[in-house]
This record gives C-alpha cells, sequence and structure tokens, in this order.
C-alpha cells in the first residue's frame, strides 16, 4: 500500500454527500470502518463511490449509516497532494 491522506468523517447517516477538492489527480475512497481496517493492511477492501479522480471535485453518497473515512491516494505515484473535504446534507 502506498502512502495516503485520510480525512476521518466520523459517524454519518446514510445519504449525505462527500465533496472531495484536489490539487491533482488521485485515486478518492470512501471507506467504512472495516474496509479502511483492510485498506490499511493492504487486505481486499470495498470502497463506495469515487475512485480515480481527473477533475475535481469529486462527490459519493454516503450508502448507509457508519464510521467513515476518505482516503487519498496516488496508486503507487510521488508527490504530494492537497486535499480538501466537506460532507454536504443529503440532497430532499
Amino acid at each position: 500500500m502506498s502512502d495516503f491522506v485520510k480525512f476521518d468523517l466520523g459517524h454519518q447517516d446514510r445519504g449525505p454527500i462527500v465533496r472531495v477538492s484536489l490539487d491533482r489527480q488521485a485515486a478518492v475512497r470512501l471507506l467504512d470502518a472495516p474496509n479502511l481496517a483492510a485498506y490499511k493492511s493492504a487486505r481486499g477492501f470495498t470502497q463506495y463511490g469515487v475512485g480515480w479522480v481527473a477533475r475535481s471535485p469529486a462527490r459519493a453518497t454516503i450508502p448507509h449509516a457508519g464510521h467513515w473515512t476518505v482516503v487519498i491516494d496516488l496508486e503507487g505515484g510521488s508527490g504530494s497532494i492537497k486535499a480538501g473535504v466537506d460532507v454536504l446534507p443529503k440532497a430532499s
């Protein structure tokens, strides 16, 4: 697993939108607690929404209640990433 930047979103209910702004292309992964643990230990994991982001901002909807983290990495590439993450109210 490469180096990564993470943003802990804490507990979120189902439905809010996560908006991620990046200064360069990167992989953006919205992970619940079990999948974050799997990601950190280089095991198979499931990410919810997003993926490789070529154009900022990226958006994903939180699919179920739980503890959520956004992980951003360069998938083995080098360099640094400047990123910001906002949690927006769910659409009505």
